[in-house]
């Protein structure tokens, strides 16, 4: 009963979407384009889809398709090749009034599992999922309740269901059934969050974590919003995807410990920097040494951006190293993370398509044969299309 639900909502959505053509649509725009709305939807991927509003519901959505390499050292060195669609996304957005707008976001995917893609449900899921339903209603200027299934404000990603996963997403990514109060005035570079979620292993609403994000020119000292600093933290970390870790990623943590994210981006010219921290405050696993199972992980990327054929591009790297975390396993990783680089290269083929190039060396702490499976560092080479619509 539910998959008919569900395949109803999505048969609505694109019903919708085919029928409304250009004579019926008002405008088009990006999807979220005012500090207050950035704020709202932090973490979302809809935040790089363009909506095209026709009276008060606007349809959108991103498709992406990948191929990659796998390879694997000792004890079993493997090498796989393997193609297809990663994700289908579908958002749907129905303005109830002037200040309340209701968001659905449908899901098809076909899962990484430590980051190769898995073949059982390949090319696609078949059985959509809605993973993001929720009502953002602005109370007054810069002052909005947020209420609903949404992606998590804690840490910083924009894509969800990526072609591979970076240590980084996979600690910090997640998704609750949430309540959110957020200040994010329009003209103060300033913007807080304060939730209420419900705990994922208990389904009680006894959870909790806050957000601050300071976005400037730093006194006039750079471009507009070329700086930018963020801090998220939650109480009890082991809570925070609960029952959707199925879905979304986390170490499986036991332990009744906070954890907190710190973020930092820079624009100078035409440079992108950004550095990423994560860091437990205890041991994510119960009685467990807190040198195994306390981890803390630094990422650093930087991107080169410049115009071809008058597109966006950039050559982007990444370095991550995790620490204190040899015994911390989750969906993407299986064994006990260390050292991940990355380099690669976006070139945006049109407005809404996105080429992208990337290989991946990630080294693990102990390599072997773990409950039977192979456990080894990967290196992994992947391209991927991304269309928005």
């Amino acid at each position: 009963m539910k998959k008919i639900i569900v395949l109803s909502l999505i048969v609505t959505q694109l019903t919708y979407a085919y029928f409304n053509d250009v004579k019926k649509v008002n405008y088009c725009e990006m999807k979220y384009n005012s500090a207050i709305d950035n704020a709202m939807n932090i973490n979302s991927p809809a935040l790089n889809v363009s909506n095209c509003w026709a009276d008060n519901i606007a349809y959108g959505g991103s498709v992406t398709l990948m191929w990659q390499r796998v390879s694997q050292g000792e004890p079993i060195s493997t090498i796989e090749q393997s193609a297809a669609i990663r994700v289908l996304n579908l958002f749907t957005d129905i303005k109830i009034n002037k200040n309340a707008v209701f968001h659905m976001g449908t899901y098809n995917r076909s899962d990484l599992i430590s980051n190769s893609l898995d073949l059982d449900n390949w090319p696609l899921d078949t059985t959509p999922q809605i993973q993001e339903a929720y009502l953002n209603y602005k109370v007054a200027p810069g002052v909005f309740i947020k209420a609903g299934l949404d992606w998590a404000s804690f840490g910083n990603y924009s894509d969800p269901y990526p072609p591979v996963y970076s240590f980084h997403e996979g600690f910090a990514q997640a998704r609750n059934t949430h309540v959110t109060l957020g200040l994010a005035p329009e003209n103060i570079p300033l913007s807080f969050l304060a939730y209420v979620y419900k705990d994922g292993n208990s389904d009680k609403w006894n959870q909790s974590g806050f957000r601050f994000d300071y976005i400037s020119n730093l006194f006039g000292l750079l471009q507009k919003d070329a700086f930018g600093l963020n801090v998220s933290f939650v109480k009890d970390y082991s809570t925070l995807n609960g029952a959707y870790s199925q879905y979304a990623l986390n170490p499986q943590a036991t332990g009744h410990e906070g954890a907190y994210d710190i973020g930092s981006s820079i624009k100078l010219g035409s440079f992108d920097l950004n550095i990423d921290y994560f860091k437990a405050t205890g041991p994510l696993i119960a009685n467990a040494s807190s040198d195994t199972t306390e981890p803390k992980l630094l990422s650093t990327k930087v991107a080169y951006n410049f115009l071809i054929s008058s597109k966006k591009s950039n050559l982007h790297a990444m370095y991550e190293r995790a620490w204190n975390s040899s015994e911390v396993f989750n969906y993407a990783f299986f064994t006990g993370i260390k050292e991940d680089i990355n380099f690669g290269a976006d070139i945006y083929m049109l407005d809404n398509a996105k080429f992208s190039l990337d290989y991946y060396k990630m080294d693990v702490y102990n390599t072997g044969l773990i409950d039977g499976s192979n456990v080894a560092n990967q290196n992994i080479a992947v391209a991927a299309i991304k269309v928005y619509f």
